[in-house]
């Protein structure tokens, strides 16, 4: 009844109903697709990815208030509600989606893709802290675009893998105060989901400000 009703939230995919004899979930239509798609075939502008980000910790933050551990968080289980086009970052529009692997509190019997999920859930369970993990490594999809097999490799110890990826004043702020925390080895070091999503505000409204800064730059020269 819980995982009913976080389906039902805004931010999320939503259940439309059911069929038997086969069973089936009809899920709600997103018509711009999956996140990794658009990553894939799109140079995405930064300022897209600063509301892809924004909307994305937002949604787990509500899903979490919710005692909801989702437990297979990536790009691909991300969609878009409406049609992408790069620059109209006022239409982008995230829902979570694929619940399949999701329990209420406690501990998953399993879950995650590995790569993106921390090791420790396919041995004793996933929790919120292997979310907040998933999703240091989504972030990361995001700034870099990098392939899925590249992201999957990445770990603290070698940052340089993804560094030349990143737009160079995004570097030290985003890398080192937002995504390296979510990663930490011992999950009760990394942040909740409140704490992430109140950091990348602050974060958010400086980089928000450079970014303008930027953008007036190039259209100068």
């Amino acid at each position: 009844m819980v995982l009913m009703k976080v389906a039902k939230l805004d931010c999320c995919v939503q259940i439309l109903g059911f069929e038997f004899n086969p069973f089936r979930i009809i899920m709600e239509y997103c018509e711009g697709g999956d996140l990794r798609m658009k990553l894939d075939h799109y140079n995405v502008p930064i300022r897209d990815k600063i509301f892809m980000i924004t909307q994305i910790l937002a949604a787990i933050r509500h899903i979490h208030h919710f005692r909801v551990i989702h437990g297979d968080l990536k790009c691909k289980n991300i969609f878009l509600a409406n049609k992408y086009v790069p620059g109209d970052y006022q239409n982008i529009k995230i829902k979570i989606g694929d619940f399949v692997l999701s329990e209420v509190g406690g501990k998953l019997i399993r879950g995650g893709t590995p790569g993106f999920a921390e090791p420790e859930p396919f041995i004793t369970g996933g929790s919120f802290e292997s979310d907040i993990y998933s999703v240091g490594k989504i972030l990361l999809e995001i700034m870099t675009q990098l392939p899925v097999e590249t992201i999957s490799a990445f770990s603290i110890s070698n940052i340089n893998l993804i560094k030349d990826r990143l737009p160079k004043f995004l570097n030290a702020t985003t890398i080192y105060n937002l995504v390296i925390p979510c990663l930490y080895i011992a999950p009760k070091k990394r942040p909740t989901s409140d704490k992430l999503y109140a950091l990348f505000f602050v974060l958010f409204k400086s980089i928000n400000e450079l970014l303008e800064i930027v953008i007036h730059k190039m259209s100068s020269d």
